[in-house]
């Protein structure tokens, strides 16, 4: 009989490679991740790095922050309020067959307001 390298023991050995591999990537992200709110903290208002952290926003909040806290709108629609360019971001919420948005309105790269629709 020919020798052959147990299966299961060559998936398990792969398996074990590719947890270390992910338990290193998941240090590295947590540590970059540390260094970009430690850099922030030192130039943005704190209560901002909490807000950013648990995905919420709040009225004032520059609108890079919005970006940092919920990501790229699905669509920016641009538009005048009383002469003045504002923008609306909206954000699709869930998913199925209720296509619910936010809708955050954008005056002066700051935030205004939301509402859900």
């Amino acid at each position: 009989m020919l020798n052959r390298p147990d299966k299961a023991a060559d998936q398990q050995a792969v398996a074990e490679q590719a947890r270390e591999a992910l338990a290193r990537a998941r240090t590295t992200y947590e540590a970059l991740e540390q260094h970009l709110f430690d850099i922030i903290e030192q130039k943005i208002d704190r209560k901002y790095i909490r807000e950013i952290r648990e995905g919420e926003i709040t009225v004032g909040m520059p609108s890079e922050l919005l970006l940092m806290a919920w990501g790229h709108p699905a669509t920016v629609k641009e538009h005048t309020d009383n002469g003045e360019p504002e923008e609306t971001w909206i954000y699709p919420q869930g998913s199925g067959v209720a296509n619910n948005n936010t809708e955050v309105r954008i005056f002066d790269k700051k935030v205004q307001g939301w509402k859900d629709n």
